[in-house]
């Protein structure tokens, strides 16, 4: 073992850097990309269990039965208001972590800083967890300002790699840093064995890192507009539902399926699919972040949504990950799959509509068919952006639509959606 201040040089085929956020070699190299820091976080230690229940008055017992036998502790929960999110994860030694992740211009990092500033801003906007927690020790506290930053380059025919937060890291909105990890993992794994085996080519390393690079994007997307989401419950459950079903239809699924290593065939399907899924998510995202800039108060009788065994598409979506498929078989089904964006997109636009511009509901909904790369919310961008153009047939939208019914004013019905 080297004494501390000694130097070694070590030589080796192939350099893997998992430094995380220090990011060694970006840094050496001048790769990193640093993303307009729109979110920031600080999170501490409990040294209680706590859960959801603990939160709600015992009188309460509906609000309770909606998830029997307790078992809302086992999982993350979300608190969510205008510009934040707040986490609550149960830990295995009987602590749970809190965590505040805020947008920088809605709730600036200086208003809850510090472990003081983090309870007070608790005690505003979270009160019934704040109460919850007043009177226990903080074991630690931790933080990151500005978490979010991207890369110019993350793998070389050179023989180099980033992986983990040694390259990217987007936001921690559905953890998305084990994804990254994964992938990255597996592609460096691929390139070390295809390089042993002398068949390792510039032409695939680039493709890995449009691949990677790509999907950070697209991960970014769903969170870099979240924040004015969040205030609204009926609009977040619309973001829900869409995040979900791109990413068991398509991350999972070329995830599970091994296809970003696949033979370079296959890739190039991979990419024909991803390249759909990025501009129609791109829309949608817009749409939703608009919406909520738009809604003027949460969907009338908006309580409860049990995502997904309520919403029979989603779940049948996710079970679809439990089969064994192959390569061709994945693929055709991503290109099904995307049938069913194409109508997902359709029930939010319309929904979106129905409370913001109600004046042009009804004929929207008797369209038969819209372009899902063209939805939007501003009805004079319809006609230029090609909504009323659309390039696939037509398919059926009732069935989501109906499984949707409450993303749309209690007093209005689905009818035109069918």
């Amino acid at each position: 073992m080297a004494r501390a201040g000694t130097t070694r040089d070590l030589r080796c085929r192939w350099f893997v850097d998992a430094t995380g956020r220090r990011r060694l070699l970006q840094r050496k190299l001048g790769l990193q990309k640093e993303a307009t820091g729109y979110g920031s976080a600080l999170w501490f230690r409990v040294g209680e269990r706590l859960s959801p229940d603990d939160l709600v008055d015992d009188s309460e017992v509906g609000w309770r039965l909606r998830v029997p036998d307790d078992r809302r502790y086992f999982s993350t929960s979300h608190f969510m208001g205008r510009g934040y999110w707040v986490w609550m994860i149960p830990l295995v030694g009987g602590e749970t972590s809190i965590g505040i992740v805020a947008e920088e211009k809605e709730h600036p990092f200086s208003t809850y800083g510090t472990r003081d500033r983090a309870m007070a801003w608790l005690a505003q906007h979270e009160p019934a967890l704040y109460r919850a927690i007043a009177d226990l020790e903080l074991l630690d506290c931790r933080k990151v300002q500005r978490y979010t930053y991207g890369a110019e380059q993350v793998f070389s025919s050179d023989r180099w790699a980033c992986v983990g937060e040694s390259s990217m890291f987007a936001d921690p909105l559905y953890s998305p840093g084990m994804d990254f990890i994964g992938f990255e993992n597996c592609i460096v794994s691929r390139m070390i064995a295809e390089d042993a085996a002398d068949s390792l080519t510039q032409e695939r390393v680039a493709y890995f890192n449009r691949f990677i690079l790509s999907h950070f994007e697209t991960t970014l997307s769903l969170s870099r507009d979240a924040f004015g989401v969040f205030e609204w419950p009926h609009v977040t459950g619309a973001k829900l539902v869409w995040d979900f079903y791109l990413y068991w239809a398509f991350t999972c699924e070329i995830f599970f399926r091994k296809l970003v290593t696949h033979h370079p065939e296959v890739a190039a399907g991979v990419g024909e699919v991803g390249t759909r899924v990025v501009r129609v998510n791109q829309r949608v995202q817009r749409l939703l972040s608009d919406w909520a800039a738009a809604a003027a108060s949460p969907t009338p009788g908006y309580e409860f949504v049990d995502v997904p065994s309520q919403v029979p598409f989603l779940e049948s979506c996710h079970g679809e990950l439990s089969r064994d498929k192959t390569a061709g078989e994945a693929l055709r089904g991503m290109m099904n799959s995307l049938r069913t964006v194409e109508v997902l997109a359709q029930v939010i636009l319309l929904a979106a509509v129905a409370e913001v511009h109600p004046s042009h509901a009804a004929a929207l909904a008797r369209r038969p068919w819209l372009n899902a790369w063209a939805v939007g919310l501003d009805p004079n961008a319809w006609e230029r952006d090609g909504l009323f153009r659309p390039t696939t047939p037509p398919a059926d939208r009732s069935v989501i639509g109906s499984q949707l019914r409450w993303l749309f004013p209690a007093q209005r019905t689905l009818e035109g959606a069918a």
